[in-house]
């Protein structure tokens, strides 16, 4: 990025709805490393304001408009009530709508603010930070901020309660410039286009010449489109040997730590099963493997599951209701929003029956069935996310799987368990 665009002469800062905490990073900083410290600071500001605001629209459902830019505006709500008026807006001639991916209150006068020192702190460094002109979004006066700290509780407040209203701000800017006589214009993006095109014409319009900025001179922004075979892995989860979550696995790597180790007694006896000289029929060559370790751990009451029926279930079974909750919490998913956001598709890979084949001649109680068929493991996990389950015994699936990806679901779970429990896997 291109240093002197942070300070220069004649210079506004304009921001919109949650790109204002970005604009206050760029309006507090002289310089890049400024921008850096500042950059992190926005980042905890925006988890925080984003967990409050969530908390907060939770209790209403009132609609509201949250945003006026141009001719359109921007109504919020709850989903249900949303639902309504864009059924009833859809018998109104000329009148086009979009919904927006926005999933909580912002801009809402109408509710009670946040608890201001929950979002924003005062370390001693923000108070040294001084601010170039700012302007409001829903008004035509730069933010009263003498420090960053200052301008951040200002920038939030703004978020949570004030209806964005560009146009004014637009204005003040316009007056400015025709009473300093500073032309041409130029306009440096620092976000999404659409931004700089509602300015760009806003200032056109006013008969000021607008000179928009090189694109290579910026931070590299991508298109929001992407080709239709992209996929985003947002989320991971695994079980391994010497491994139960993902930064364990990673430091495994990392360390280069080699895992295999003698048979532990309670899982076989190796000495009565091994024969190096491969002459004993049915034993194995070698007495050392990688195990996994509390591999029958299980929460059974987050999955509705009692203790009966649990200790019949298949440890596979177990560790893969595990890891897919796991891996959708990592992910940030709370669940369908939308219409859109009820296309999951799910792809799980089951190898073997070694579960059911091991207890086949001990103590059989009510839950043997569906504790050890494989067909199971994939229809525990659908049933308890309410959906389907489509089970299919294949040698060569890829060309079936091929075609049900082009059925475009939103978000697909992925998933491969392997478990060799028998002693008879290792001849």
């Amino acid at each position: 990025m291109d240093p002197t665009i942070l300070r220069p002469q004649h210079c506004f800062v304009l921001g919109l709805c949650s790109g204002l905490l970005s604009a206050t990073a760029v309006a507090a900083a002289n310089n890049v490393p400024q921008l850096i410290t500042a950059a992190h600071e926005v980042i905890r500001v925006a988890l925080r304001l984003g967990i409050s605001v969530q908390q907060r629209g939770l209790l209403h459902e009132q609609v509201y408009i949250s945003a006026e830019v141009g001719p359109g505006l921007t109504l919020s709500g709850s989903p249900s009530t949303l639902n309504d008026i864009s059924q009833m807006l859809g018998a109104v001639q000329n009148c086009r709508k979009q919904r927006l991916p926005i999933y909580t209150a912002f801009h809402a006068s109408h509710l009670h603010p946040p608890r201001m020192e929950d979002i924003v702190a005062t370390y001693p460094i923000l108070l040294r930070y001084g601010v170039s002109t700012f302007l409001s979004p829903s008004s035509d006066l730069p933010y009263p901020a003498a420090n960053f700290a200052e301008l951040l509780s200002q920038v939030v407040q703004e978020i949570c309660q004030q209806p964005l209203v560009p146009l004014k701000a637009m204005k003040s800017i316009i007056k400015d410039v025709i009473e300093r006589e500073v032309q041409p214009v130029q306009v440096t993006l620092l976000g999404a286009p659409n931004l700089e095109k509602f300015i760009s014409w806003t200032l056109h319009d006013s008969g000021l010449t607008v000179v928009p900025e090189e694109p290579s001179s910026l931070i590299y922004f991508p298109t929001l489109e992407t080709p239709p075979d992209a996929i985003a892995v947002v989320g991971v989860s695994v079980r391994l040997p010497g491994c139960e979550n993902l930064e364990e696995f990673w430091n495994i790597l990392r360390d280069a730590k080699d895992l295999h180790r003698k048979v532990p007694k309670d899982r076989f006896d190796i000495d009565l099963h091994c024969d190096p000289n491969g002459k004993v029929k049915n034993s194995s060559l070698s007495a050392f493997g990688c195990f996994i370790d509390r591999r029958g751990l299980f929460d059974a009451r987050l999955f509705n599951v009692s203790p009966r029926e649990a200790n019949q279930m298949d440890p596979s079974h177990r560790r893969l209701l595990m890891a897919t909750y796991e891996a959708l919490e990592l992910a940030g998913y709370r669940g369908a929003v939308g219409a859109e956001d009820q296309r999951v598709g799910t792809f799980i890979g089951l190898t073997a029956d070694d579960w059911r084949e091991y207890n086949i001649s001990q103590d059989i109680d009510l839950y043997y069935v569906p504790g050890g068929l494989r067909a199971f493991g994939s229809g525990r996990l659908n049933y308890y996310s309410s959906g389907m389950d489509l089970r299919m015994q294949l040698i060569w699936p890829a060309p079936l799987v091929q075609q049900l990806w082009i059925l475009h679901a939103r978000l697909y779970c992925v998933e491969d368990v392997t478990w060799l429990l028998r002693k008879e896997q290792t001849s």
